[in-house]
């Protein structure tokens, strides 16, 4: 088993989904990677802010976050990695991280060796955060995470990691977020075949985030059964449609979103070959 190490520049008190989740399990919400469609927890946002209560605190902090990754990856075999945060000073760090392909959809799976100190963000392992117990350190804490490639080879997969450094004084000012990204390339060396033969490659919806209707577009490589499955955040189907054979091509399936709470849903396109899962976001 390879060992990944990913230094993450992890910050964080507040990112415990604020202040009175940290007596409830902690962690952040899910899509707070920084990774493309993801928000964060810093500029733009109101999760935390500068010590000015402004919210020029990403990616401007004495910080310093960093992965580090074995080249390659071998098919579901599993690799150990440790989120690394260093910043002098701070006592209450936080993290979240994801694994997407280049087509930007989910990848693999994580598996939690503590969940004391972690646990999964989203319906499925695709996000894994903090839990309280796990953000009391000084100057340094590390979280060590396995992650499951998939079976077959998908090509170079990324893992975009975001942290909060916390000044630990039980609000969300003068925190510090930080945000990274490494890329790491299959092995053919390692039992892939050097070739990728994608089954399907499913859209980005639109719009996202949506508030009455959004478009789930997808291109099948060859004829397939698909059907398509709606999660919220706790993991319960709200929608669901099978569409049946459908031929090669660029299809589309429309999802309504009139009568969903506001919050991050998932979406999984199914077939009887591979599945694949991204996020959407539903505002009102």
């Amino acid at each position: 088993m390879k060992r990944l190490l990913l230094a993450v520049l992890l910050v964080g008190a507040g990112w415990l989904y604020p202040m009175m989740a940290l007596t409830n399990g902690g962690g952040a919400f899910p899509a707070r990677t920084g990774a493309p469609g993801d928000a964060t927890c810093g500029a733009g946002s109101t999760c935390h802010t500068d010590a000015t209560g402004g919210m020029s605190n990403l990616n401007t902090g004495p910080g310093v976050l960093s992965i580090e990754a074995p080249t390659g990856y071998a098919p579901g075999q599993p690799l150990e990695f440790t989120i690394r945060l260093a910043q002098e000073g701070t006592t209450r760090f936080g993290f979240q991280a994801t694994v997407r392909n280049s087509e930007n959809t989910f990848a693999g799976q994580f598996e939690l060796l503590d969940t004391n100190t972690m646990r999964f963000a989203s319906p499925a392992n695709f996000y894994v955060t903090h839990r309280s117990p796990g953000t009391f350190h000084v100057d340094i804490a590390e979280w060590t995470i396995r992650w499951i490639p998939p079976a077959e080879n998908i090509g170079p997969v990324t893992i975009y990691a975001a942290g909060n450094a916390s000044n630990g004084n039980g609000a969300s000012s003068g925190d510090q977020i930080y945000t990274t990204q490494r890329t790491i390339e299959p092995d053919p060396s390692l039992g892939f075949e050097e070739t990728v033969t994608p089954v399907f490659t499913l859209r980005p919806a639109y719009p996202n985030p949506s508030s009455i209707q959004a478009t789930i577009s997808y291109e099948l490589k060859q004829p397939a059964l698909v059907s398509l499955v709606l999660s919220d955040g706790q993991g319960r189907i709200v929608w669901t449609v099978d569409a049946g054979v459908q031929p090669i091509g660029r299809q589309q399936l429309l999802v309504d979103t009139r009568d969903l709470a506001a919050g991050t849903y998932f979406y999984t396109l199914r077939t009887p070959f591979a599945r694949a899962t991204r996020s959407l976001l539903v505002v009102r």
